[in-house]
């Protein structure tokens, strides 16, 4: 980080860093549940089409048409997955792009889920050190990095604001 870019940081007031490291959380905490949808939906299998039949019976009355719906469900489905899978390659990304100290512990804590011991333990620091300093550094260190510092700059024009 540049001596710039850290005056910047330092000149948040507590506040706005309550809200930066908040909003941030929120995005980390999203990345195993888009994950998640991505994956499953990214596995459903299209939709196979039948060719109608012909027969002497009566046809429904219903106008619409069920082969063509699937595969307008289907599509979007893919559309959206794809979409999921973005925004969890941004996370990912962003998260790899931080400090060391703070890939691992974000790593470990939002895209693995592994518990808060394991996490101060790998780093080989203190308990204290991980809530006090650690953890809001990195989630921090995120912010700043995440679509090129969205969040910090909401925060500063009043766009995050309770």
């Amino acid at each position: 980080m540049s001596k710039l870019e850290e005056f910047e940081r330092l000149r948040w007031s507590d506040d706005e860093r309550k809200q930066i490291i908040e909003k941030a959380k929120e995005v980390l905490s999203d990345y195993i549940v888009l994950d998640r949808r991505a994956k499953s939906m990214l596995a459903i299998k299209p939709p196979g089409v039948k060719s109608p039949t012909m027969s002497s019976e009566p046809k429904s009355q219903k106008l619409g048409n069920a082969s063509e719906d699937r595969v307008i469900h289907y599509l979007t489905a893919k559309e959206q997955a794809e979409q999921y899978r973005e925004q969890v390659d941004e996370i990912y990304n962003s998260v790899r792009k931080c400090s060391i100290v703070s890939a691992v512990i974000l790593t470990m804590r939002y895209l693995e889920q592994h518990s808060d011991e394991e996490i101060w333990t790998a780093v080989h620091y203190e308990k204290a050190w991980y809530y006090e300093t650690g953890l809001p550094n990195a989630v921090s260190e995120f912010a700043e990095i995440w679509h090129n510092g969205e969040i910090p700059r909401a925060v500063q024009n009043g766009l995050l604001a309770d």
